[in-house]
């Protein structure tokens, strides 16, 4: 009840004192037993007046390990440069970790003022921790020999393993229904025909999140087709990214790590770019429309 789940980007705590018989609920009581799916008719009961937020996680349906998140940054990683307690610091000049800095200032004029009867102001504290940190700063820097120029290449790409499916995906978006329709088709020439599906999803919050639920709909297919080898290509190339660099959005990570488990599971998987010339782009587009 006092924990922040409800957003990945606010603190919004859930109003008013619970029932008796509700104060020790977790969160996951509020899913259907051996199921990732939540139980709506208990949601409803229990906390109707943000049912519709609720509705909007998408948790991992391969049941991956839950993690804490920092709500101050897209990664949900804690960084000394999103920390609330150095919003009004002015600008430093230093990009490394400042936060051991000033808790070694604070333990050393703590161990002046318990021992030696010394006070050190808090801007002394902060002046120290600077100096400190810039001090480290420069002690680290080694300076590199000039190289050459870096140029531009073309990207290198080795041949596929034979019997490479190709699966594409894609995803329309409702901005004002928060509904996506997803479509993915899969070819291989050891498949006597080109499988493909589409689904409609309630409650996805952005166009990102709908292209994600696409991809892991298709590798879902591709499993279930007991494929081994998999180029899986979609036309968001933020996602991409964020999949092969396994930097998650935080209202994403329950979706990206299926799709990270589902990976797992080939022999082989390649997950990159549409090439919109092979033809495969418009059957997926036909599918996907929102209904």
């Amino acid at each position: 009840w006092s924990e922040s789940w409800l957003s990945t980007s606010s603190h919004l705590p859930i109003c008013g004192p619970p029932k008796e018989i509700d104060r020790d609920l977790v969160v996951a009581d509020l899913l259907v037993r051996d199921s990732v799916q939540w139980n709506r008719q208990k949601i409803e009961s229990i906390l109707p007046s943000v049912a519709h937020l609720i509705y909007q996680i998408f948790p991992s349906s391969l049941k991956a390990e839950d993690r804490f998140c920092w709500q101050r940054t897209k990664s949900g990683i804690y960084s000394v440069r999103s920390a609330p307690a150095l919003v009004c610091l002015p600008p430093t000049g230093i990009t490394t970790d400042l936060f051991s800095w000033l808790c070694w200032n604070l333990w050393t004029a703590r161990n002046r003022l318990i021992f030696e009867n010394r006070v050190t102001s808090h801007a002394a504290v902060v002046t120290n921790a600077l100096v400190n940190a810039r001090e480290w700063n420069q002690a680290q820097k080694i300076p590199s020999p000039p190289g050459p120029t870096p140029t531009s290449a073309p990207l290198y790409h080795a041949p596929l393993p034979p019997d490479t499916s190709l699966c594409n995906s894609d995803a329309s978006w409702s901005r004002q229904s928060l509904q996506a329709g997803l479509g993915w088709i899969l070819v291989n020439e050891t498949l006597p025909h080109a499988l493909f599906g589409s689904s409609c999803c309630n409650y996805v919050t952005s166009p990102f999140l709908a292209e994600a639920l696409a991809i892991r709909e298709c590798l879902r297919a591709a499993r279930t087709a007991q494929v081994t080898k998999v180029w899986m290509r979609s036309d968001s190339q933020s996602l991409i990214r964020a999949i092969n660099s396994k930097t998650y959005p935080m209202e994403l990570f329950g979706v990206l790590m299926d799709i990270e488990l589902l990976s797992s599971t080939f022999a082989f998987i390649l997950l990159g770019l549409t090439h919109v010339e092979d033809g495969l782009d418009n059957a997926i587009h036909n599918l996907n429309r929102i209904r």
